[in-house]
């Protein structure tokens, strides 16, 4: 230790400094604490004061000085330091640190250590009493601190301090259990409470022990309150003001100091507020604020008993608050009525101490809370005893009377001294503004509610009446409320309690009858509702009223009623609700009933509109339009006689409304009606040009409707004629002079009358008074109105120009209107500038000058960047029509890019009178240009879906259908100013399906468009339509039809226009060519060559003569896109662009030149190729034709040049395999080829030739497959289905003969997988667009996103790949077999793809005349010589079946049976012939022959040296090797014994020797013995059928047939007869069915159970349901039998169900739709045993038709139909048999369970003509197997 510690430590601290430093806070340090703490322990207390002694009194003068010192140190410490010391008292162990820093805390410690000293040598009561007191003026420290812990702590000592006074003072409370802790130690604040209740005792204490347990008691309120989440217990709560709770001691300290107890109970009061607000529990809050209340009445009574006059305000506002607080907690949910009315006994006496308002305020109040408790006599006491006391205040006396009347509605309410209901409508009388406030209404309005939305206690209906004409009363009482003076709040609060008002008064009105309801009280409400704008409360009111009137039986209530809602719509100003029409059309209803036809009801409603119109809000709302309708409606059913009286009731402002409704209506803006309104119109009105307008709208009106033609004649035409004759020099009255020129030529043109003067001499006058006059500039000239009426006639004009095909005039009258236009470009209506000038540009592009119309589209673009304000619409219409002259023009990417700007317009782009058929014809015409766009860019889907938009609108415009037979007698019914957009709309529509291959739907909207075009159009306009369809019919194989159309035509375009005589040659031209008559083709496409030029030559002697004005030229230099130098030589080459008309001639060379390569010309078609290069637009239809042509004439060179050898030229007659030899060919192996050729000295010269000859036809070919493939993806996406086949079609051609010609020494580039892949994937291209468009959703979603940037930034549709198609190859199931057969263009070879699991397609090109070709005697079976032959005999068939019930006598039924069984022995022996000629050795290609690959591989080796040997291969070996699909074809044909293996065999072996020779193999060909080589194979073939062990196959079979061979029954030839075989279109479909149906089994199961079928529907087929009727009624299935099925009976059928079984005529096609059926989401099994419902039917180059693809695109996984048409009993036999097979009507234990292919080919054998009969049915798509249970798989599948 230190000198320094040792000499401090020596110090000697005495008393008085110890309390001395104590005192001072300077002096609080870490040794003070120490230092005192050590000083107690060593010192004991003396009596006697000593200097180192601590005497009772010292301690208690220390812990005097430490606790004053505690006060100041906690008053002078900061706020935010203050947080720290309570943090240090929150735990009993603190460190040594914050002992050092926080000096209230040391200082509290020497309190403690002081208060220890003190306790324990307390020797007397008195010095207890002393101990408790500085004990609680530590608790005080404490509390004031907010440091509850340790308060607690000293609280308990406290406590037990007391218990042990109390036990020497009582020795009755010893035992009391009330007070007694369970242990001197309290920790709690749960134990805490229990020490709020001493008992005190019976005899009176001193002062000072009251006050020290009062002050105990508060300090444990204290500090209880200061415990966060803690509530007092409620039996603590309940004893806090009894005897021994903190109140009762108040009161006893109250006899000793009243002064001090009113302090200690204010404190208590306080306290108990505290804890109510904080309490959770209602009840416990309620005691708690009766507590506190209690305690400030107490206050408040020794106040009163002091002073006589009233309560202190703040005190009795301390009062009145609690008393609502406790008034809001008291709700019959949370408290019980007994608690209740314990509390109000406590405390009610308290509202004698508060003023009179206060008092009535309250009174009311608890009176309310009596109510809502439902306790009837004191609410009814309380509010009699209020009424009393209220009388002079009327708002107050209001509120009495109002409960009183609320209460008396209850059955349990003692009866009533007073009427209430009187009262209170006198006290409502004597209100005045000043009198009523805000609140007081909303209390009343609160009431009201209490009223109606509480329990009902209305026992009659007579209280309903009254509350409710006591809510009408009330209403005058708000309508007082000067809203001015409320504040925002208020006005809120009683804006919602007026809405709910409102509300509650509507509910109990319903309730009430018609009959007892003064209207009076109705329109106190209403005028309430408008002063706080309450719309929707007027709203149902009027509409009650309206239904009021309606139910109503007595007419003078009724039209009351229906007055009155009339009235509150237009107070309400309520004329948008769409009811109101309804409304008005009641109360004029119930008008006419009181008096009909009374003109004074017409002026009423007159006033009532003249009213609504005055209003400076009026505008023609949508309810006020079908007002104005229903007034149209009415005044059309008067007569003549009377028209004109009512009429001339109506002011003028209501006729020009009048006026503009009719011409914004489709109803009646051509009507008489109109006329009549008009005329009145123009007999009121006094401006002439006022008068011109008005006549231009009345001719306007009779041109839309020729009915009123005859009274334009009769009256209109003098009013016309006599202000033409007016002399005005105002160059505005001479414009309207030539307007109603034209309408009188047109309203004479609309009657089929003479006119005087011609169209083009009235647009020539027009045009030239344009141009020399001089009419004013805007504001000053033409206005709006002038414009439009200009517009109206002119669009009129334009119509009937395109109507006459009159190109010239109409492009004069478009000149024309653009040069009016354009001086008045700042009228809102010359926006249509936009339009006139694109319309403009869209005609020159029609006719071919594309510089002209680009100039035009230049005009409308300079517009928009000068008026920035033009409609969206407006752009819109110029954008598409600009997108699509860029696409036609080459400018693809441009014209797309201006497609994703564009937006659908939905809106009328033509806003002038009589407007509705020109907006049509606007929104048409630009959804036409659109969808022509998007066509031209191949996406055809969408272009379908938008031109299918403008029929619907044809189809909804027509009152009549054009099917009718006379179309002329209801040619007044047809808007024809449409006419030519909706025919264009036809072509269009027929062009987008001719394109996608679909001939029927294209055939169908083609008909319409000439059907239509001859009911309205010109003889020569009409054929237009008309040479549409010749073309398509002649492409469709229908010559004669085609033949007939061009006769039919021809004079009537002798005097038609160039363009008309272009389109007839063009048509003659194609007829001819299909013909084969290639001269008369030649000379038709010459004369369209020189119609193109006469046509060019015409237009720009009209582009001249426009140039020659002035005006013209100058607008156009205005107008120019850009500003150039020399703007008219800009100009001038512009218009001498004719890039279109120049590729049309282009098009048009490149035919003729296809015609010279297929006579030979080869040179001719060269020169004329490179002519038209020239002229062509770069666009992708050109391109695609462009590579198409050149690959036709590169194939020509190519057949020239194999004609040059003799070697070669066996090659078109010639089998070809691909592939042919493997690709396993070594550089030995070309070594010895080399040498071996070498060793041939003889051969050499000739070797050289053949590789020249060769090498040059391999070259063309190449270029030929080169030229496709830059076209391939991009024309399958865009071009046209025949386009798709052509392409790949010499893509197929081209890579076959190129790898037959591959020499060994070369590497073979094609492969056999990519060769198919080309050769299927056009496989019904048409029926998969189609169905991609029926299954679109695509919508154009107006001024929404943009639609049409979505789809250009996708594909077209999905071109697929490669790769994919590989995939697809390798998934196939392993036991199927894909046979693929198609016939080439020329139809002279058959070509046969097999397809097979993880294996290379195998193809075959079987030339139809290979056999002939090797022996001239052998008759060639072409094509359409077996097609002719079968088609004879199904047509006989078809005849004899249909004709077989009209044979009645025995000698008439033997002769048809004899003729059937000749006709099913031709057919049998055509299917064998065709087997033998077309198949020949390559039938084994449809063999389910399962290889044995030991016995085969001994075959290979056998051939291969029978090869070597007779072939004289010498050193080769076995280095040459064939595929082994091309040696398994010698296995599949059978045991050699078998019939006509010898040729069959020989087929085979020429095949192969073509191979070694086409293949660069050198050997004598004509020195071969081919007998001894087949010899030799049949001895080979003998050696492995010997050996060969059979064994059961499960194979499948699918033929994948093209649409020239689907018509042969190909299931029943020889080679596939007992097969299971399928038949689809394409490998397309088959792969979407596999995804669909496929999962690892390769077939579809249905469930037994899960049937439907239709039997008999037409009730003509008695055998086939006495045959069926009993197995499939007792099957349990869903079906219909003997009546036709509706259309979703035969829906649901299909989708609802695994198989679907069909006994009727066809195939259900008369039941329901193919679009139905495309619409399906999924189709079940369907078997259609009706006559042809499997046949499908040609069309030409087009894609056939038929029920069978109707039911692939619903996606029918499995379909069994017949090809051609059956006898009814034969074919019952074989479904009979078939559903047996199958499982469907066999036994459940039957184990034979075949699919339903096998089942088909089986059950052929049961018919009488197994092949007339039998052939017929095939099967569609995939296997199906009939399954027991769901999971029944494994057994199918054995």
């Amino acid at each position: 230790m230190s000198t320094k510690a040792s000499n401090a430590s020596k110090t000697i601290w005495t008393t008085d400094k110890i309390i001395k430093s104590l005192t001072y806070p300077e002096h609080c340090s870490v040794s003070l604490a120490e230092r005192l703490r050590s000083n107690l322990k060593t010192n004991n207390v003396k009596q006697t004061s000593s200097s180192q002694a601590w005497t009772f009194d010292l301690l208690l003068t220390a812990l005097k000085c430490a606790l004053e010192n505690i006060s100041k140190r906690w008053t002078d410490l900061p706020s935010e330091n203050r947080s720290q010391v309570r943090q240090a008292f929150s735990s009993l162990h603190r460190s040594a640190s914050m002992r050092s820093q926080l000096e209230i805390n040391l200082l509290y410690d020497c309190c403690c250590y002081i208060m220890d000293k003190l306790t324990s040598f307390c020797e007397s009561d008195t010095q207890i009493y002393s101990c408790v007191r500085a004990r609680l003026a530590i608790i005080n420290r404490l509390l004031d601190m907010e440091v509850p812990e340790p308060a607690i702590f000293h609280l308990g000592r406290v406590h037990y301090s007391l218990r042990y006074l109390f036990q020497l003072t009582s020795a009755s409370l010893v035992h009391t259990s009330a007070y007694s802790p369970s242990s001197t130690s309290i920790t709690s604040a749960a134990e805490l409470q229990n020490c709020l209740l001493i008992p005190l005792p019976f005899h009176s204490l001193a002062h000072g022990a009251c006050s020290l347990i009062l002050t105990f008691q508060l300090n444990v309120l204290r500090c209880l309150n200061l415990i966060p989440n803690f509530f007092l217990s409620l039996p603590i709560i309940q004893n806090l003001l009894k005897d021994s709770g903190p109140y009762a001691s108040c009161s006893r300290l109250c006899s000793f100091n009243e002064e001090l107890a009113l302090s200690r109970i204010e404190i208590l009061a306080r306290l108990l507020a505290r804890f109510a607000l904080t309490e959770q529990n209602a009840l416990h809050s309620l005691y708690l604020y009766a507590g506190s209340l209690q305690s400030w009445l107490f206050i408040g009574k020794c106040h009163l008993l002091k002073r006589s006059v009233g309560l202190p305000e703040p005190i009795e506002l301390r009062i009145v608050n609690l008393f609502h607080k406790m008034l809001n907690l008291c709700d019959p949910s949370t408290v019980d009525l007994t608690d209740l009315k314990e509390i109000f006994e406590s405390v009610l006496y308290g509202l004698n101490f508060l003023s009179i308002s206060n008092r009535n305020l309250l009174n009311i109040r608890i009176s309310d809370t009596y109510y809502k408790f439902n306790d009837v006599a004191s609410c009814f006491l309380r509010l009699m005893d209020g009424v009393d006391s209220s009388l002079g205040d009327r708002i107050v006396k209001l509120k009495y009377l109002l409960l009183i009347f609320r209460l008396s509605l209850n059955k349990e309410c003692p009866k009533v001294s007073i009427d209430a209901f009187s009262e209170i409508n006198t006290s409502i009388e004597l209100l005045s503004p000043e009198s009523i406030y805000p609140d007081d209404v909303i209390y009343l309005l609160e009431v009201f509610e209490s009223i109606l939305s509480g329990p009902s206690h209305f026992s009659l209906d007579d209280d309903k009446l009254r509350t409710f004409l006591l809510m009408a009363a009330f209403s005058k009482a708000i309508l007082l409320v000067n809203q001015s003076s409320v504040s925002d709040s208020d006005a809120i609060r009683l804006s919602k309690r007026v809405e709910r008002f409102l509300s509650l008064s509507f509910y109990l009105l319903r309730y009430l009858k018609e009959t007892v309801i003064p209207l009076d009280t109705l329109r106190c409400f209403v005028q309430v509702a408008i002063k706080f704008q309450e719309k929707e409360f007027s709203q149902k009111l009027s509409n009650l009223c309206y239904n009021t009137s309606v139910k109503s039986v007595h007419t003078e209530l009724s039209f009351q009623y229906i007055d009155l809602s009339v009235s509150i719509t237009l107070w309400h100003n309520l004329l948008d609700d769409e009811a109101f029409v309804l409304k008005v059309v009641k109360w004029l209803q119930l008008l006419d009933e009181k008096s009909i036809e009374n003109v004074d009801s017409f002026k009423k409603l007159s006033n009532m509109l003249e009213f609504h119109f005055a209003q400076p809000s009026f505008k023609v709302t949508t309810s006020l339009s079908k007002v104005l309708k229903w007034i149209l409606k009415n005044l059309c059913t008067f007569d003549e006689s009377h028209l004109g009286a009512y009429i001339s009731c109506f002011s003028s402002n209501i006729l020009k409304t009048l006026s503009n409704e009719i011409s914004n209506s489709k109803e009646h803006g051509s009507s008489a009606i109109s006329i009549r309104i008009l005329e009145e119109i123009l007999d009121r009105e006094t401006d002439l040009l006022e008068k011109a307008n008005v006549l231009c709208l009345i001719s306007c009106t009779m041109f839309n409707n020729v009915n009123l033609t005859s009274y334009y004649l009769a009256s209109v035409k003098n009013k016309s004629d006599k202000f033409k004759s007016y002399s005005s020099k105002d160059p505005k009255i001479n414009l309207y002079k030539i307007i109603l020129d034209l309408w009188d030529f047109l309203l004479k043109y609309q009657a089929d009358q003479c006119y005087s003067v011609s169209l083009n001499s009235l647009i020539l006058r027009l045009s030239n008074f344009v141009l020399t006059s001089r009419l004013p500039a805007s504001p000053g000239g033409l206005n709006d109105r002038d414009i439009y009426a200009f517009l109206t006639a002119s669009f009129c004009i334009l119509h009937v120009t395109e109507v006459l095909d009159d190109y010239c005039s109409e492009l004069l009258l478009l000149e024309t209107v653009y040069e009016l236009l354009k001086n008045y470009l700042l009228n809102p209506a010359t926006r249509l500038i936009v339009v006139i000038v694109t319309l403009l540009a869209n005609k020159y592009a029609f006719l071919g000058f594309s510089g002209k119309a680009h100039l035009c589209f230049s005009r409308a673009y300079n517009y928009f960047k000068k008026y920035n304000s033009t409609d969206e619409c407006f752009e819109n219409f110029w954008r598409v029509s600009f997108a699509k002259y860029l696409i036609i023009t080459g400018n693809t990417e441009k014209g797309v890019s201006q497609l994703k700007n564009y937006n659908a317009t939905r809106k009328r782009l033509f806003l002038g009178q009589q407007s509705f058929i020109i907006s049509d014809y606007l929104m048409m015409y630009e959804r036409f240009q659109l969808s022509e766009a998007v066509y031209l860019l191949g996406y055809t889907p969408q272009a379908l879906h938008l031109i299918t938009q403008n029929l619907r609108v044809v189809k909804s415009i027509f009152s009549t259908s054009t099917r009718k037979s006379d179309l002329k007698d209801y040619k007044a019914d047809l808007p024809w100013q449409l006419a030519r957009i909706a025919v264009m709309s036809y072509d269009l529509t027929a062009r987008i399906y001719e394109h996608m291959g679909q001939l029927r739907e294209a055939m169908y909207f083609n008909k319409q468009a000439c059907c239509l075009a001859k009911s309205i159009f010109p003889p020569f306009s009409a054929s237009c339509s008309e040479l549409s369809l010749c073309s398509l019919l002649a492409k469709a194989g229908q010559i004669f039809e085609s033949e007939v159309i061009i006769q039919e035509t021809e004079d009537v375009l002798q005097d038609s226009t160039f363009y008309h005589k272009f389109l007839w040659n063009l048509a003659s031209a194609e007829l001819y060519y299909l013909k084969r008559e290639y001269t008369g083709s030649v000379r038709h496409y010459s004369q369209c060559l020189d119609l193109l030029e006469m046509l060019k030559q015409e237009v720009l002697s009209f582009i001249q003569s426009c140039k020659n004005s002035r005006s013209i030229t100058k607008g156009m230099k205005r107008l120019s896109l850009s500003n150039p130098e020399n703007p008219a030589a800009k100009e001038k080459a512009f218009d001498l662009d004719c890039s279109v008309l120049n590729d049309k001639a282009a098009k048009v060379l490149q035919k003729i030149a296809l015609i010279e390569v297929t006579r030979g010309n080869i040179n001719e078609a060269k020169s004329l190729m490179k002519t038209s290069s020239g002229k062509f637009i770069g666009d992708f239809s050109n391109v695609v034709s462009l590579h198409i042509a050149k690959a036709r004439i590169a194939l020509s060179e190519a057949g020239l040049t194999l004609q040059n050898d003799p070697v070669l030229s066996t090659l078109q007659d010639s089998v070809i395999s691909l592939p042919g030899i493997t690709q396993k060919e070594t550089a030995d192996v070309i070594t010895k080829l080399s040498s071996a050729a070498s060793e041939n000295q003889s051969l050499k010269k000739q070797k050289g030739h053949l590789n020249y000859l060769r090498e040059k036809f391999k070259t063309i070919l190449l270029n030929i497959r080169l030229n496709c493939e830059v076209i391939f993806f991009n024309s399958f996406e865009r071009s046209s289905v025949q386009t798709c086949r052509v392409v790949n079609s010499l893509m197929t051609f081209s890579s076959i003969m190129q790898s037959a010609l591959t020499r060994l020494e070369e590497k073979n580039t094609i492969s056999s997988i990519a060769a198919s892949f080309f050769m299927e994937i056009p496989r019904a291209l048409g029926f998969q667009r189609k169905l991609l468009a029926s299954k679109s959703s695509f919508q154009l979603q107006p001024n929404g996103e943009n639609e049409i940037a979505n789809i250009l930034s996708e594909n077209k549709s999905r071109t697929p790949h490669l790769e994919e198609f590989k995939g697809f190859i390798n998934k196939l199931p392993s036991t199927w077999n894909i046979i693929s057969i198609s016939i080439s263009e020329s139809k002279e070879e058959l070509f046969i793809t097999k397809f097979a699991h993880k294996s290379s397609p195998l193809i075959f090109r079987l030339p139809f005349k290979r056999h002939n070709a090797r022996d001239a005697d052998e008759e060639i079976l072409s094509f359409e010589k077996a097609q002719s032959a079968f088609e004879k005999i199904i047509g006989k068939s078809n005849e004899t079946a249909q004709n077989g019930k009209d044979y009645t006598t025995k000698q008439e039924k033997e002769s048809w049976w004899k003729q059937r069984r000749e006709l099913d022995n031709s057919l049998a022996k055509l299917l064998r012939y065709v087997e033998l000629s077309w198949l020949g050795g390559f039938k084994g290609i449809f063999s389910n022959h399962i290889l044995d690959a030991s016995l085969f591989l001994r075959f290979v080796h056998q051939f291969y040296d029978i090869m070597r040997k007779n072939l004289n291969f010498t050193g080769l070996e076995n280095s040459i090797e064939m595929s082994h699909g091309i040696l398994e074809l010698f296995i599949t044909l059978g045991k050699p014994d078998n019939e006509d293996v010898e040729k069959l065999l020989e087929d085979l072996l020429y095949f192969v020797l073509d191979i070694y020779q086409f293949h660069g193999v050198q050997f004598a060909y004509d020195e071969v013995d081919i007998d001894q080589i087949a010899v030799e194979i049949k001895d080979a073939l003998r050696m492995y059928h010997n050996s060969y062990k059979f064994g059961n196959t499960t194979s499948h079979t699918v033929l994948l047939l093209d649409r020239m061979v689907h018509k042969f029954p190909w299931e029943s030839l020889p080679c596939l007869q007992q097969q299971s075989v399928s038949r689809l279109p394409s490998i397309s479909i088959l792969k979407s069915l596999l995804n669909e149906n496929f999962h690892q089994e390769p077939f579809v199961k249905v469930h037994i159970n899960s049937g439907s079928y239709i039997l008999n529907p037409s009730l003509d087929l008695k055998h086939t349901q006495d045959m069926f009727q009993g197995q499939l009624s007792t099957a349990g299935w869903k079906g219909v039998i003997g009546r036709s099925p509706s259309n979703e009976e035969f829906k649901s059928m299909l989708t609802e169900h695994d198989f679907f079984l069909y006994f009727g005529h066809g195939g259900g096609e008369q039941y329901t739709t193919s679009r139905d059926l495309a619409a399906l989401d999924k189709c079940a099994v369907s078997i259609l045993m009706g006559c042809s419902s499997g046949a499908l039917h040609e069309c030409g180059i087009y894609e056939p038709w038929g029920t069978p693809l109707n039911y692939l695109s619903a996606g029918c996984p499995t379909l069994v139909a017949n090809l051609w048409d059956v006898t009814d009993k034969d074919i019952d036999r074989f479904s009979d048999a078939m559903l047996s097979y199958w499982g469907v009507f066999s036994s459940r234990e039957n184990t034979e369970r075949l699919n339903i292919c096998e089942a088909v080919s089986k059950s052929r054998k049961h018919c009488h003509l197994q092949f007339l009969n039998g052939a017929a049915p095939v099967v569609y798509g995939i296997p199906a197997y009939v399954t027991l249970n769901i999971n029944d798989v494994d057994d199918v599948s054995e």
